[in-house]
């Protein structure tokens, strides 16, 4: 018997070629974490009216029953995509070390799903590193993260340590990549800001995810975090230099954009 149904308001489809044969689905965010996870998050249930103006896809809500902020931006740039998602505060508490769970579902992307995770990578020690090699801390076989190099790391519940296990190296930066399948493309994602890479071998979800980070947000506060789904023909150096690139441009234009004239 089906188990459940599930609405997902904040998701975006993304065709990976001319063909529609690979469509990966971003979910922009599948989870706000307020510093301790499993115990203080939320996870958009509402009802989110996207925008389409021709260049952007856009959405701003206030949600959480008037308490948080949430704004998601996707726009097709040379090679990819580039997000921009911006969380506030909107109640009377201060919300620590806030983290976006920000998810790229690939099960409907056979070039690119990945469930052994022999294709993953991340970087450690200035390796590129296999996620189905790395050691990890414990989890359940499906389940894995990596803490960014300098990150802080969540209070974590019993019940997500039995789930996830985090790799025992720290990843030395915020990018998560995927090759596809005989193809010699890399599927990356990263932000300026990133807390832990996670991956889900699970069938129905086959994702990866460089999760952002926000920091602390004080009653009040907004912060936004840039980033990029990038798609790229070559090895994984070049695929990391072309992603890392992306984030910086962007990143620097949003900060030029601002600056007074």
């Amino acid at each position: 018997m089906p188990r459940r149904a599930q609405f997902r308001p904040t998701i975006v489809e993304m065709y990976l070629d001319d063909q529609f044969a690979n469509r990966a689905s971003l979910w922009l965010p599948e989870t706000v974490l307020r510093g301790k996870t499993d115990h203080d998050t939320y996870s958009p249930k509402e009802t989110i009216r996207w925008r389409d103006d021709g260049s952007e896809l856009s959405y701003r809500a206030i949600v959480d029953d008037g308490q948080m902020l949430i704004a998601g931006h996707v726009a097709s740039i040379d090679q990819g995509w580039k997000l921009a998602l911006t969380i506030g505060n909107h109640s009377e508490r201060r919300w620590d070390n806030v983290i976006g769970a920000v998810c790229l579902l690939l099960s409907s992307a056979p070039e690119f799903a990945d469930p052994t995770r022999e294709r993953t990578y991340f970087r450690s020690s200035s390796r590129f590193c296999r996620l189905s090699d790395a050691d990890v801390d414990g989890g359940s076989p499906p389940y894995r993260m990596s803490l960014v190099k300098g990150a802080r790391q969540l209070e974590r519940t019993q019940r997500h340590r039995d789930k996830w296990g985090f790799t025992r190296e720290d990843c030395d930066d915020g990018i998560i990549a995927v090759s596809g399948k005989n193809s010699g493309r890399i599927l990356t994602v990263s932000w300026d800001r990133v807390n832990h890479l996670q991956a889900n071998a699970a069938t129905a979800f086959c994702c990866i995810h460089a999760n952002p980070d926000f920091g602390d947000l004080r009653p009040g506060d907004e912060r936004t975090c840039r980033g990029v789904v990038m798609l790229t023909e070559g090895d994984l150096g070049s695929a990391w230099e072309k992603t890392s690139r992306a984030v910086t441009d962007e990143t620097r234009a949003r900060r030029t954009a601002r600056s007074p004239q």
